[in-house]
This record gives structure tokens, sequence and C-alpha cells, in this order.
């Protein structure tokens, strides 16, 4: 079933040449009864006085760690030299998944739900992933909530979820349907705690064929009381396109306005996926065709840089940071001790040109992590709980995790 704007999984048309890169990562009491009374009750008044206090400007509790828990952070540097699948699909053929967290969630350093989006044309679907907390099976998949069923015809070739951490809605890359939809919340709590959502409604039909997408707004900015008054239009970065010539970066505005960063017009971009932005304000993406992911960093009205996510970029530049075959993922992740690093997955049908590479970002060194055990993998993401890479191996119907060992 081949799709002129869909996912390549049927397509014909291919990236002009193959570069592989090998080399594989081994990356990464006493006191009386009287004095303790006291204190407890020293402690509880203190506890009262705290609790408003941890409240920010939008009245969301703004929680910590419990003394003593340190949360994982940034990324793994040695992983598994095998895949464990977490989920099979058979049919289904999954695009792109993305892990929701609550500030609480945050705290307690879990991950309890993730959104899927996939199918292939009409028969696309949005499932809603319960995961395990236990430490014991931490991250399995204890409950399949579908959202929007494949028989619905709603989307055609989904390619991307994504939650905005303010509201909570979801929003859904609806490719050859060339608009965004939304699935609006329906019981927000603080940070993206949502479980109940709405009918699919058409928020936005400015993009042409959007592939990826990626929320500006993060949990920092629910934690710090900076989600616009609007939760209507977060601010989203927009990829996509079919050929070169309708190719492009964008992004949409808390105004509802669309700004395309990058317009097809320059010819410089050929099939765009997976908008990811790096801690300068520049924004890493999967330039599929071109066999490379690309970097674009942005400029104001006067050619001075700013962050792509800034009101005032109104233009962008694009360069080269990896050649590789056929990516069609990338995430940045940043590390405790200011490294970045982007990882990427790519390849098409054949099992040995499919891979999983990191990029470091300060300096340049590229290695292998995986490669020759996909089809058509779609996204890479980083869990937060346990740095375990996940990745969806659409062609081959499933989801999998590449244990983080270090």
């Amino acid at each position: 079933m081949a799709s002129t704007h869909g996912v390549d999984v049927t397509s014909d048309r291919q990236p002009l040449a193959a570069n592989n890169n090998t080399g594989r990562v081994r990356v990464q009491k006493t006191k009386s009864i009287a004095i303790g009374v006291a204190v407890g009750a020293i402690v509880l008044i203190a506890c009262a006085i705290a609790i408003p206090l941890a409240l920010n400007s939008n009245n969301v509790p703004s929680p910590s760690p419990s003394p003593g828990v340190q949360c994982p952070t940034g990324f793994c540097t040695k992983f598994a030299s095998e895949i464990s699948v977490m989920k099979d699909m058979p049919g289904e053929a999954p695009s792109l998944l993305s892990f929701s967290q609550t500030l609480d969630d945050r705290a307690q350093c879990v991950v309890r739900r993730a959104f899927v989006v996939g199918g292939i044309g009409t028969v696309g679907w949005a499932q809603m992933w319960s995961l395990s907390t236990n430490p014991t099976a931490l991250g399995n998949v204890t409950e399949t909530t579908v959202l929007v069923p494949s028989s619905s015809g709603v989307f055609n070739w989904p390619h991307a979820i994504v939650q905005d951490p303010c509201s909570g809605s979801l929003f859904v890359a609806d490719a050859d349907d060339n608009v965004v939809d939304t699935l609006q919340c329906q019981d927000p709590t603080a940070g993206a705690g949502c479980t109940s959502f709405a009918a699919v409604q058409n928020w936005t039909s400015q993009f042409f064929n959007p592939l990826g997408l990626h929320s500006i707004l993060t949990l920092d900015d629910v934690a710090s009381g900076s989600c616009p008054d609007s939760t209507s239009n977060p601010p989203m970065f927009v990829t996509g396109g079919v050929t070169s010539t309708d190719s492009y970066v964008g992004k949409r505005t808390t105004a509802g306005v669309a700004q395309i960063l990058v317009p097809p017009s320059l010819e410089v971009l050929d099939k765009v996926y997976s908008p990811s932005p790096r801690v300068n304000g520049s924004v890493v993406v999967a330039d599929a065709f071109n066999n490379r992911i690309a970097q674009v960093d942005c400029a104001d009205a006067n050619s001075n840089p700013v962050a792509c996510a800034d009101a005032t970029a109104t233009s962008a530049t694009v360069s080269t940071i990896l050649s590789t075959y056929y990516p069609r993922a990338v995430e940045v992740v940043v590390n405790a001790n200011g490294t970045e690093v982007a990882f990427v997955a790519g390849g098409d049908a054949t099992a040995s040109t499919t891979y999983v590479k990191q990029i470091n970002l300060n300096t340049g060194e590229v290695s292998t992590v995986i490669e020759g055990v996909f089809n058509n993998p779609h996204c890479v993401v980083v869990d937060p709980t346990s740095l375990d890479l996940i990745v969806c191996d659409k062609g081959n119907n499933r989801v999998v995790r590449l244990r983080c060992d270090e």
C-alpha cells in the first residue's frame, strides 16, 4: 500500500546512497519521648508552612526528589549488545513513541505512561500505554488504551505524537491529511498528568505533510510557572515534506501563527523528520533523503543569531553534522556534565542498512550503538527512568528496548 506522502515502508523511492558507518559502541537514639514529640511537632509545623511556599506562580506544586534520591539524567554510555521487545504489535507498524511525565513522576524518578502512533495509510491509530514502575518490571507495558482505533479512518499515515506539558493535550502529525490533529486533555493535572482525551480535532492545516513534532515547552516551564495563559496554542516545532521542493522546518507560536524557518524554496532539505532542540537554541533534524542529520541555526530579522524557539527567529541556515543513510529519528540529550549527544536511528527494509548511532555534539565523535537488527526504524527515544533506548521497529511491527548497562 504505497503512499506519496507517508512513511516509506512501502515506498519505492529510496535515498540516493548508503553511508553505514560501523564500529560498535561500548557507549554508556537516643532521645527522650518528650524531646521526640517536640521535634515531631516542629517538623509538622515546618511542613505546613513550607507547602504553600512550594507552589510556583501557577499554583502548581514543584516537588523535589526525596533526600538521598538522585534520578538518572542525560544518557547512557554503554548499552546491551542485544535488544529486548517492549511490545509486539502484529500488523500495527508503530511510528513514534513519546514518554509522559508529571512533576511528581519526575521527582519520583518514574515514567507511568507513553503515547504511541502508527499504522500505514488510513489505518493509522493512537494508543496510550501504562508502564510498570515496579523495579523488577520497570518500564513494562501493563495496559494498552486505544485512543484512536485503526478502524476509524481518522488518521492517514500518522508519523509523530507529542504531549503539551502544560495542558496535557496530545498532538499528532497526520501526514497524508496535511494536518496536525489534537486530542484535548479532559482531566488536566500539573505537568501533563492526563489520562482522558476528547475526540480528534484539527489543530492546524498550516503545514504540508507534517512528519515531525516537538513541543517547545517542557516540564521545567511547568515547574517555573512559565506556561502561557492559554494552552490552546502550545508552541511547537514542525517538520515535513515529500521532496526537496516542499520540505521545510517550521514552528507554530502561541499566537497560532505558522513560521517557516527553512522554507521549501531553498531546496536544502528533503523529507524532514524528528526535530530535536539543542541547548544552544538550534534544532537538529533527520534529513532523510539527503542522508544526513542536519542542524538548523536561526537568526532574527537583523541576521543576529537567536534560538529557533524565540519569537524573533525569522530565518535559518542549515548545516550537516552527520552523513548517515536514511535517518528518520534523532533525539538530543544532555548529560549532567554538559555533554550533549544525539541518538540517531535509520536504515530501510534491508536489515543490514539499519542502525542506531550516537553523535557527541561537543566533539563530533560518532559511534555505532547497534546495527543490522531493524526494519525501517522510525523512532529513537531515551527512557527517562532507566536511560534505555527505545526504538520503533516499524517494519518488524514492534517497539524494542536497548538496555542501559552503564
